[in-house]
């Protein structure tokens, strides 16, 4: 027997977190876990409000930068990008990041990213390729050249690694080096918003869509027969990533901070406090979608929450679904089989993302 999943943090990685979400928003959609600790929102109205309240801040309001990056030029950017700002300051960069997405047609990102995956499928292992695709699709968009592409992944792999939960001293500096790097990329003559933007959209699409590319092929481990019918037919290929962002998301949760006292869901909330918004949760509610627990690719629809919702919804959601379809179809060209490693799904360590992993 599964047990439960300890805390928020550790279902992201559970085998089977979603009876447990499932259970806690029933009996309490909005409460404190452990009691003192961060809130959970897990269904859909109390997950809307705090994505949508002026109450609560993307960042600490004491650590707008992480403590890795502080002072350095890493911290600049990181505080440039969209996502990391609130308010009028959002607005702007949210505009910047939308005009530099203005060329990517769906007929360009399409050819684009087939091309990428059919050159990059048969030289990588699978979870090579599907952090790849994503940031290297991105980088191309954005006119990188081809012989540079994989140095912009490498120096995005390193300024993420720079600055997540646990980094150790090497890491840190590495990404900091790889800051360097990545301005000199996007921002030659000093950094502004544009450039923020372009360097954004790399860092955003490098985990979340890598994780949808390694879901939809998990999922592709228990139909194997939507495997060619999907490759075989964009249109389902395209319902069935889109049903796997809901069914079991990438980005299973999100964090927000209160930024002054007030009430939240109902609940008194006070400065400072953190709130875990489980995504995950809200896309399996039966407020948000009939039968949600039941995979269905031609989903009438379907409402989900894993790109967001409010202010801060992603802009890049048919990006990835097309991103995702593109390593999908060339793998299925190329003769790949989806299958888990010995003992089924295990997933890479993440307080958010949801990755399986792949012999």
């Amino acid at each position: 027997m599964i047990q439960d999943p300890a805390n928020a943090a550790a279902a992201v990685v559970h085998p089977d977190p979603y009876p447990w979400y499932a259970r806690l928003a029933a009996l309490a959609p909005f409460h404190r876990e452990g009691g003192n600790g961060a809130w959970l929102a897990l269904d859909p109205s109390s997950v809307t409000e705090v994505l949508t309240t002026d109450l609560c801040s993307v960042r600490p309001v004491e650590e707008r930068v992480p403590r890795a990056l502080a002072g350095a030029p890493g911290g600049d950017l990181f505080a440039r990008f969209a996502r990391m700002s609130d308010g009028a300051e959002h607005v702007a960069r949210r505009g910047a990041a939308e005009a530099a997405m203005t060329s990517f047609t769906p007929e360009r990102v399409a050819s684009v990213a087939r091309a990428m995956a059919d050159g990059l499928v048969d030289r990588h292992s699978f979870d090579a390729f599907a952090f790849a695709l994503p940031v290297r699709t991105v980088a191309a968009l954005l006119g990188t050249g081809e012989d540079a592409l994989a140095a912009t992944e490498e120096r995005v792999r390193r300024y993420v690694a720079g600055y997540a939960p646990g980094a150790d001293a090497a890491a840190q500096e590495s990404g900091r080096e790889a800051a360097l790097d990545l301005l000199a990329w996007a921002a030659p003559d000093g950094l502004d918003d544009p450039a923020a933007a372009q360097v954004g959209l790399l860092v955003q699409t490098f985990e979340a869509t890598a994780a949808l590319i390694a879901l939809t092929w998990s999922r592709m481990v228990l139909q194997p027969v939507e495997v060619k019918r999907g490759a075989s037919d964009p249109a389902l290929l395209d319902a069935y990533v889109r049903e796997v962002a809901r069914f079991d998301p990438p980005v299973q949760n999100t964090r927000r901070w209160v930024v002054r006292d007030g009430v939240i869901a109902g609940h008194p909330v006070s400065a400072g406090d953190a709130i875990v918004a489980v995504l995950a949760a809200a896309n399996r509610s039966p407020e948000a979608n009939p039968n949600p627990h039941e995979f269905d690719a031609w989903r009438k629809e379907p409402r989900s929450f894993t790109f967001g919702v409010g202010p801060h919804a992603c802009p890049g959601e048919a990006l990835a679904v097309a991103i995702t379809r593109a390593g999908i179809e060339a793998l299925v060209a190329h003769g790949h089989v989806p299958a888990h490693r010995r003992g089924g799904a295990t997933y890479r360590p993440s307080i958010n993302i949801r990755h399986p992993l792949f012999d």
